[in-house]
């Protein structure tokens, strides 16, 4: 058993990218017979692979479900044909525990269902685990829903994934406030507020202890600094730390770019941009944005076929800036 649970991750790889045509039908006879954890992992594939289980999905029972299968269901029912599911799916959005209610949401807000986006506004900060409903609010939400994220940076068991949020938002406000918090003399929010404030201004943080990221991305919660760093306002007190602090031309001229679509990345008018890694992957901001033009009409998956990525990403970067800053409430269709 334990080589089988080895050698599963490889299985997988090979079988999301084989091109055998008669593949996806064995895969979905094979569906039903297979324990709960291994039908999650088959979901998953079939996501990737872009096939419609609509039919299988339907099957399954809420309340008697494992909770990691049916958040699979969940995530694979991005690849659905419309109206399908939609009824299920908003009955998932009120599930009470957060591995469901997120799946749920998430493709909810992907297939364009206006009680996935209400969810979001209710749970972002009343919820248990609430990083992808902030996340939502914060990639697609309007000044207020913003606002929001900033007030709850004034409760401390929110404040880290306010934070984490708050820098996909893009928003004037969003880099004002991380710059307050960033003055504070707890080092492992500050730090994550230097972060945040970095992916919005452009801010520089090479050389302040920071380790720079492969991806366009801010630092996760999770990812906090040693508290034995000093705090970020101690180390920038040389010459770069006045340029930025109380509106200083530095800052000054990222605010001045934002004004165009009133977001920004790294100082720039344009959305932070980031593909997704797949269905089971975490969501990003981008992702978020992007499946705003039409339900899956714009993915990027880094686990396939390069020619593949390539065309998603041409795809991607075909539309417009205009539609990419466009909040979740005024597109949503059902």
């Amino acid at each position: 058993m334990g080589e089988d649970a080895e050698r599963r991750p490889w299985l997988r790889h090979a079988l999301a990218l084989c091109e055998h045509q008669g593949l996806d039908a064995a895969l979905l006879d094979l569906l039903p017979r297979l324990a709960p954890a291994l039908q999650a992992e088959l979901l998953d594939l079939l996501a990737f692979r872009q096939v419609d289980a609509g039919s299988l999905l339907e099957r399954l029972v809420l309340a008697d479900t494992e909770p990691v299968l049916l958040a699979a269901a969940f995530r694979a029912a991005r690849v659905t044909k419309p109206p399908v599911l939609a009824t299920w799916l908003r009955k998932g959005m009120e599930d009470t525990r957060p591995l469901v209610r997120d799946a749920a949401i998430e493709t909810g807000l992907l297939r364009g269902l206006r009680a996935a986006w209400q969810s979001c506004q209710r749970l972002a900060t009343a919820g248990a685990e609430p990083r992808l409903t902030m996340l939502a609010l914060a990639a697609g939400g309007a000044v207020a829903d913003v606002e929001k994220l900033v007030r709850a940076l004034d409760r401390p068991e929110l404040r880290a994934e306010a934070l984490w949020a708050l820098g996909f938002s893009g928003r004037l406000a969003a880099a004002d406030a991380a710059l307050t918090v960033l003055k504070e003399q707890t080092p492992e929010v500050a730090w994550l507020a230097l972060r945040t404030f970095s992916v919005i201004t452009g801010l520089s943080t090479e050389g302040l202890f920071m380790r720079e990221e492969d991806e366009d991305d801010v630092t996760s919660p999770s990812g906090a600094v040693s508290s034995g760093l000093p705090p970020p306002s101690t180390v920038l007190a040389g010459s770069k730390w006045p340029r930025w602090s109380g509106g200083g031309p530095g800052f000054a001229s990222a605010s001045n770019r934002r004004a165009a679509t009133g977001m920004a990345c790294r100082g720039h008018p344009r959305p932070c941009s980031r593909p997704s890694t797949g269905a089971d992957a975490p969501p990003s901001g981008a992702g978020l944005r992007a499946g705003r033009q039409e339900p899956g009409a714009c993915q990027v998956d880094t686990r396939g076929w390069c020619g593949h990525q390539r065309a998603q990403l041409r795809a991607a970067g075909a539309l417009s800036l205009e539609r990419l800053t466009r909040g979740f409430d005024g597109w949503m269709n059902a």
